[in-house]
Parts: C-alpha cells; sequence; structure tokens
C-alpha cells in the first residue's frame, strides 16, 4: 500500500484520472508507432510483389542473404497509386491536415458544451475499438483496412487529447502543483511506452514470433490496458462540466487565433517570427518518427522488434538530453539553448543517412536513435520555456493556444513533401536529410526573438496578474470561473480509493497540500484561464498516426 501511494499519491479523482488517461494514450501511440508501422509497411511491399528481406543478386536472382553486402532492393512497383514506402507519408499528412483544420473548431466546442466528459470516452473507446480491430492483421492480406483504422484511430487521439487536457487546469489552483503534476501527467505517458515496448518484446523473442506476430500482441496488449484504463478513467473519474461559453459559433477558435495572431503581429513581430519559426522545428522534430520509420524498414531491413529496440533506446535517450538542456540553458541562458537544440538536430539529420544506410550498419542505427533521443529531450522542453518566458500577464490562454496551434499549422508539411520526393524516386535518405533544412529555417526566425526584453516584460505583467487574481478572486474561481464544480457521483461499484480524503486541504497530494521536489524550469507553464487549449500537448502523441 505504501508502494501504490508513492506511484499514485494523488487524492483528486480528477488528477488520478488523468494520469490513467496518459498511460492508455502512450499504449495506443506506441503500438502504431512501432509495430503497426513495421507489418503495414512489409504487408504493402508484398501485395505490390517486392523483397522484404535483405539479399544479394546472383545471376540476375535475388536470393537471401545475411552478408555485409546485402540489401533491401528499392521497390518501385505501386500499390492502391502509391509506392508501399508513401505509405506512412500519406498517413501522416491526412491526419496532420485534419490536426490543423480541426482543432480550432474542437476547442470552441469544448468551451461552448456541458458534454465534455462524454466527448472524452466516446472517443476514447473509438480508439480502443479500432485497435481491437486491428488484430484482423493476422491476416497480412487485410493491412489496407488496418490501415484506414489507423486513420480512424489517429484522428480519435487528436480530438481526444483536445477533450482531455481541458481537465488539467481542474486537478489544482496552486501554481507548483499543476507544474508538478504536469511533469508527473508526462512521466507517466513515456513510462507507459518504455514498459509496453519491453513488454511486447520480451514476449515477441520468447515466442520467436516476427513482424506480424509481435503486432498481433501488441495490438492484444493495447487493446487491454486502454480499455481498462479508460474506462476507469472516464467512467469512474472524471466528471462532467458545464459549458464555459455559450453563444459562439464553432469558427469562434480560428477567431480567436486570428486576432491573437493580428495583435502579436502589431505589438510583438519577433514573436511572431519565433512562431514561424517553432512550427518549422515542431513539424520537422514529429517528421523524423514517420521517415526513420520508413527508411528503418524499407532500407535497413528492421523487423518490428528491432524498430522496438529503436524507440526504447530514442525514449532512454531523452533523459540525458532534458539533462544536457537543463546544463546549456545554465551556461548559455534560454534562448541560446533553444537555438543549440534545433542546431544540434540539424546535424544528426545530415549525419544519419551517411552512417546508416544497408542492413550490416543496424548496430549504428541504435546508436543515432540515442541521438535523436536527446534531441527530443532537449529541444521540446526548451522551446515551451522560451515562448512561456515571454508570455504576457492575463493573457495566458489565449497566447498558449496560437503556441499549439503552430506546432500543428505546418504538420502536414513534412509528410507531404517526403510524399513527393518518394514518389519522384528521389531516395528516402534525402528526405532525411530534408529535415535539416527546417531546422535551419527555423532557427533563424527564432534567432530574431527578442528574448531578454519580453522575458522582463512578461515576467513584471505576470506577476502583476497573478497578484490581482490572488487579491480579488482567490480560489478555484479565479482559474476555472465557469466550471461546474459539483462532483458527478461516483458509481457504488468504484472504491474509496478513488475519492479524495475528507479534511486533507486543497492539495492534490496524500502527503502535502502542495506539489513536492523541485520542478525544472523547463517543465513550467502558466495556469490555463479561459481557453481549453491553455496546455501544450506531449510531443510524443504525435507519433499516433503510425
Amino acid at each position: 500500500m505504501g508502494l501504490l501511494k508513492r506511484v499514485f499519491p494523488w487524492k483528486k479523482p480528477v488528477t488520478r484520472g488523468v494520469m490513467l488517461d496518459f498511460s492508455a494514450k502512450g499504449t495506443v501511440v506506441i503500438s502504431g508507432a512501432v509495430f503497426l508501422s513495421a507489418v503495414l509497411l512489409r504487408s504493402a511491399k508484398i501485395e505490390a510483389g517486392c523483397e522484404v528481406d535483405p539479399g544479394v543478386y546472383i545471376n540476375g536472382t535475388f536470393v537471401e542473404s545475411d552478408s555485409q553486402d546485402a540489401e533491401v532492393p528499392e521497390c518501385r512497383e505501386r500499390v492502391y497509386g502509391i509506392f508501399p514506402s508513401s505509405l506512412l507519408f500519406v498517413m501522416g499528412a491526412v491526419v496532420s491536415v485534419f490536426s490543423a483544420i480541426s482543432m480550432p473548431v474542437v476547442g470552441s466546442f469544448l468551451d461552448q458544451s456541458p458534454y465534455r466528459r462524454q466527448a472524452g470516452a466516446a472517443s476514447a473507446w473509438v480508439m480502443v475499438a479500432a485497435n481491437a480491430l486491428q488484430l484482423m492483421i493476422y491476416d497480412t492480406t487485410l493491412w489496407f483496412p488496418v490501415a484506414l483504422l489507423q486513420l480512424v484511430s489517429g484522428v480519435a487521439y487528436l480530438v481526444h487529447n483536445d477533450v482531455s487536457y481541458a481537465y488539467l487546469p481542474e486537478t489544482t489552483t496552486d501554481l507548483k502543483e499543476l507544474e508538478s503534476i504536469m511533469l508527473a501527467s508526462n512521466m507517466w505517458f513515456f513510462c507507459t511506452e518504455i514498459v509496453f515496448l519491453i513488454l511486447v518484446v520480451i514476449v515477441v523473442l520468447a515466442a520467436g514470433l516476427e513482424t506480424r506476430g509481435s503486432a498481433v500482441v501488441s495490438q492484444g496488449l493495447v487493446t487491454c490496458w486502454a480499455g481498462l484504463f479508460f474506462g476507469t478513467a472516464w467512467h469512474f473519474l472524471f466528471e462532467d462540466r458545464g459549458a464555459r461559453s455559450a453563444g459562439g459559433s464553432t469558427c469562434s477558435g480560428f477567431e480567436q487565433l486570428y486576432f491573437t495572431a493580428r495583435r502579436f503581429y502589431h505589438e510583438e513581430p519577433s514573436v511572431v517570427r519565433w512562431l514561424v519559426g517553432y512550427a518549422f522545428a515542431d513539424a520537422a522534430g514529429t517528421g523524423i518518427t514517420t521517415v526513420a520509420a520508413t527508411y528503418l524498414i524499407d532500407e535497413l531491413g528492421f523487423e518490428a522488434s528491432e524498430l522496438a529496440i529503436f524507440v526504447i533506446v530514442a525514449l532512454l535517450a531523452s533523459i540525458p538530453g532534458y539533462r544536457l538542456g537543463a546544463y546549456v540553458t545554465n551556461v548559455a541562458g534560454t534562448h541560446r539553448s533553444q537555438l543549440l537544440a534545433y542546431a544540434y538536430w540539424a546535424a544528426v539529420c545530415l549525419v544519419f543517412p551517411f552512417v546508416c544506410y544497408r542492413p550490416a550498419h543496424q548496430p549504428f542505427a541504435y546508436v543515432m536513435g540515442a541521438l535523436v533521443g536527446v534531441g527530443y529531450g532537449w529541444a521540446f522542453p526548451i522551446s515551451t520555456a522560451v515562448y512561456c518566458a515571454v508570455t504576457h500577464g492575463g493573457h495566458e490562454a489565449e497566447e498558449m493556444g496560437i503556441f499549439i496551434f503552430s506546432g500543428q499549422i505546418v504538420g502536414w508539411l513534412p509528410p507531404v513533401i517526403f510524399l513527393a520526393m518518394n514518389e519522384s524516386g528521389i531516395h528516402t535518405r534525402w528526405s532525411i536529410m530534408a529535415l535539416a533544412g527546417f531546422f535551419a529555417f527555423a532557427d533563424i526566425m527564432m534567432a530574431t526573438l527578442e528574448f531578454d526584453r519580453l522575458q522582463k516584460l512578461g515576467s513584471e505583467e505576470t506577476l502583476r496578474h497573478r497578484q490581482l487574481a490572488e487579491t480579488d478572486v482567490p480560489g478555484v474561481s479565479s482559474v476555472i470561473p465557469s466550471f461546474s464544480l459539483s462532483p458527478r457521483a461516483l458509481s457504488p461499484s468504484a472504491a474509496n480509493w478513488f475519492r479524495p480524503k475528507h479534511g486533507s486541504g486543497s492539495g492534490d497530494y496524500e502527503s502535502s497540500p502542495t506539489a513536492t521536489g523541485d520542478v525544472n524550469a523547463t517543465a513550467v507553464m502558466p495556469p490555463p484561464e479561459a481557453s481549453t487549449t491553455a496546455v501544450p500537448p506531449v510531443k510524443d502523441t504525435e507519433l499516433a498516426v503510425l
């Protein structure tokens, strides 16, 4: 019981729901990114009549081989009008375009609708159902319906993410505790991915399964895991909420983004340039996962278990990457640290294709995976820290909304470029190198930010507005003024463990009413005040399309 309290110390049902929800989302993301992507690519190549394993040509006949000179033959046959290696790029482009268009609409719906919990539960069960149906991949000839189901799961994931993040402001009214809860939710997501991958790899290696078998094991596990955690969170822990606003339209999210962007353009043009740069950097950072999966499977002959190990290495390497980012920030400053992070990532993208280009180079691919992971641990947290440092007091919600939108608006561009390059016969290695151009352009735009002046101005305004809020409207109403705070009655079958303890203070931890432990500055974000999209999502979630 003591161990359970240390791992799961939160008292409020909504906070416990957030943690379980993040864990379930982690399984959905990693299963699609690793195991399904591998079997879909191989199945598409087989249907096109191409070889999927490394080998050599002897007297014009292809023979499978494990020699140093063995390569996976390039597939130039088409299936459903595209090259098999373009499959993940097409899926990424579709979901990214939907994300850019739908996010403001979904945000407006969440502001105006009293059915937030129902929307979260529905989108969760759509993901569970889609992943359960994908068990049909045991018959690899059904790969195309499985790919369509993955698009459904990806779209449901995007909607669900917006809904679940709308609950974060309700977990606490204490800023430090909110920071700690956000950090903990990221760790639940991250640790779930690691544990999930390790479990599947152990089963696959013990049973001697290949790519198809590993996908079946993965989909079975994700269906059970996500079903249990989503069901517990959305039916026992999250509560119904009233509408935040009324009388708006589905276009009000776009209108709010437009007015915020126009204000930025006239008042702080350097922030606009920074946001443009961040849009390209974020798109490239997300695009690495799609290109790397295609490249490793198509060119280096990775099986699903080998791709899983690559991802495990990258995830674990993000921890020292985070520490490296903190060290560079202390030495060079926050803004310079961000510029160096994206310059580092550009260098990794330029080196990767020259180090790994045939199956014999698979050991070097794991080293490159670690380098990619360092970039994730460094670049994304420091970008959030830079933006939060220059956010204007009293405008945190709307400015965080445009920050999230800028991270999505050109997310479709890398997959479309990769698709065009691949369909034109350009080798996949050039797609990886093209990402360096995105990072370079991002650095140029971000370097123009007037960071020192805006940081000082933002800090003064934020402090003044928070002092006014604490003096004028203390408590929960200062953070989420329009919410109905009457809890939804839990089912009698739900254990008392789900309920907060009486008389334990306003905090959300069993041990203290405030968060314990230090929170690194790169994890700090202002509390959302009016918008459901005020908290930026975890970047790992953008793997959901694969």
